[in-house]
C-alpha cells in the first residue's frame, strides 16, 4: 500500500514495528524521539490497520493461488 512517499508491504511490517515502538519511546532527557527522529506526522494508523483487516482475505487468496 502506497500513500504519498511512503510505502507499506507485508514482508516488511516487522521493521515497521520497529521504527514505530523506537519513534514512540523516550530518549535519556524524556523526548520522545519522534519529536526529531523522523517525519512521523503523517497518518500512517489508517494505512497498517487496513492492511491487517485485509491479511485474511490475502491469506485466502494467496492459498488458492499455491
Amino acid at each position: 500500500m502506497t500513500t504519498g512517499g511512503h510505502i507499506w508491504m507485508y514482508e516488511a511490517l516487522h521493521l515497521t514495528e520497529i521504527s514505530r515502538a523506537y519513534d514512540n519511546s523516550m530518549d535519556k532527557e524524556g523526548v520522545v524521539r519522534s519529536d526529531y527522529s523522523t517525519n512521523e506526522t503523517h497518518v500512517a494508523d489508517r494505512q497498517i490497520i487496513r492492511m491487517m483487516l485485509a491479511l485474511p482475505d490475502l491469506v485466502l487468496i494467496r492459498g488458492e493461488m499455491y
